[in-house]
């Protein structure tokens, strides 16, 4: 595979990549502290507050998500096409 966001060894291409993955901490944090505790019965019911936490946040940009799945097309049979299939008489059986 070719990388297309980020290059191996080039940390500042990182960004695009990392940056949305701190925004949710940073988000997580802060409303752990409106929340002043971080006690959770059991990881359900922390598992259902991080879900409400980040479905507050998705649905400020709910319009903007529904105005760009009007231009969205079906998703292609294969989830890429940058592979070569090979025929059978490569494929070795196993005894």
């Amino acid at each position: 595979m070719i990388a297309t966001r980020n290059n191996r060894g080039i940390s500042h291409e990182n960004g695009s990549v990392e940056s949305p993955h701190g925004h949710v901490k940073r988000r997580i944090t802060q409303a752990l502290m409106l929340r002043e505790n971080n006690d959770f019965a059991d990881i359900k019911n922390y598992q259902d507050w991080i879900d409400m936490v980040v479905s507050n946040h998705n649905r400020r940009n709910a319009k903007e998500v529904d105005f760009e799945r009007q231009s969205l097309q079906k998703l292609p049979m294969y989830k890429t096409t940058d592979f070569t299939e090979m025929l059978s008489e490569f494929i070795v059986p196993v005894p």
